[in-house]
């Protein structure tokens, strides 16, 4: 029951804030000039965001459920972006 259509971060759930945070830190202001709320530069950097996660949560570095908390937020922010796309 994930709500669609969102466009900034306020539409997101805590667990979801809380990841797109972490990538918004990141990479937010070199990728571009867009206000943190604004979450919709996600979907076109997705897979830039996962290399991300993957290099800094893929185990041993991590623990398993970690690399999956990330993984599932990133999932859940594209879904509330677009579900179709």
């Amino acid at each position: 029951m994930i709500k669609t259509g969102v466009k900034t971060s306020a539409g997101l759930k805590k667990h979801e804030r809380e990841r797109y945070s972490v990538w918004y830190n990141h990479f937010g202001k070199p990728l571009l000039a867009r206000p943190k709320a604004n979450i919709l530069w996600v979907g076109d950097h997705w897979q830039t965001i996962l290399a991300y996660i993957h290099e800094l949560y893929d185990p041993p570095k991590s623990a398993d459920s970690t690399l999956r908390n990330h993984i599932e937020g990133l999932a859940n922010v594209l879904l509330t972006i677009d579900k179709t796309r």
